[in-house]
């Protein structure tokens, strides 16, 4: 939009509601965990079927990805300043089927959590930890753990990124890769999609959505 010039425009589709670049990203868009995207919910008929809609997903394929229960579908995740709660609480004091077991991080800070003894402890009790980074950042040192992070590429790929700097400021900027990723180091791209895909590996019962 903000390349076209279709910010605001009726029709154009998200518009930001909240201000800075993190916040859109992280609630307009959908990334938050209480809500589908622009604050739609989880309820069934208004949020799910609505983004079945918009998405061309039929809505039956798409409840077949919560297999144990429609509830957990319809209910908020926890919060990346509580994760370790889902990791360190009894199973019955936690809304979803099993503890947090794994945990996948790339390029997000601690800064947002205050109970820091919680989170050490959570950490050292992960079956799975991966800190995706192109440096060392607080998550990769905040335990002893072991064999926990994975080497990224920074400005070795191309990258894009749009941004509206209140009040009628839009911004659309972008780099292009200057060499080849160097040793282990794998693009942000690379790095989703082999996870997703050794996952998908180890569960068979999920269905493939075809289409």
């Amino acid at each position: 939009m903000l390349a076209t010039g279709n910010v605001g425009v009726p029709g154009a589709g998200a518009n930001i509601f909240r201000g800075h670049t993190n916040v859109q990203g992280a609630t307009d868009l959908g990334l938050d965990v209480t809500s589908l995207p622009l604050y739609y919910g989880l309820a069934e008929r208004k949020a799910w079927r609505h983004w079945c809609r918009v998405w061309e997903v039929d809505y039956d394929w798409m409840k077949s990805r919560f297999p144990r229960t429609r509830k957990l579908m319809e209910t908020p995740g926890i919060p990346s300043t509580r994760w370790f709660d889902a990791t360190l609480l009894p199973k019955d004091q936690v809304n979803q089927p099993n503890p947090v077991q794994a945990m996948f991080i790339m390029g997000h800070g601690v800064n947002t959590i205050t109970r820091m003894p919680e989170a050490v402890r959570g950490i050292e009790k992960l079956e799975l930890l991966v800190v995706c980074d192109p440096y060392p950042t607080a998550w990769s040192v905040l335990s002893e753990r072991k064999k926990r992070h994975l080497s990224a590429a920074c400005l070795h790929q191309p990258s894009r990124w749009t941004a509206r700097a209140r009040p009628r400021i839009a911004r659309c900027s972008g780099g292009e890769k200057i060499v080849e990723p160097v040793f282990e180091s794998k693009n942000d791209y690379d790095t989703m999609y082999m996870l997703a895909r050794q996952a998908r590996l180890c569960r068979p019962d999920v269905q493939e959505h075809q289409g």
